[in-house]
């Protein structure tokens, strides 16, 4: 558990964020992957969405491993 802060500073010590930039925290559905212990770990062609309430949705799909 960090702090909003630490996780912006975390994220901008090897890049710079710029204004617009998106960082995603935490679990949603039934939490931490981790703790369904079954292994449906990301994969390639996977889709993966950020949405906020009256913004928009942004939605990027998983490439190629390599």
């Amino acid at each position: 558990h960090f702090p909003w802060d630490e996780i912006r500073r975390h994220a901008a010590r090897n890049t710079v964020l710029r204004p617009g930039d998106i960082l995603g925290s935490g679990t949603v559905g039934t939490g931490c992957i981790l703790e369904l212990g079954d292994g449906r770990w990301l994969q390639p062609g996977d889709v993966v969405e950020f949405e906020v309430e009256g913004i928009g949705v942004l939605r990027n799909t998983v490439g190629p491993r390599g």
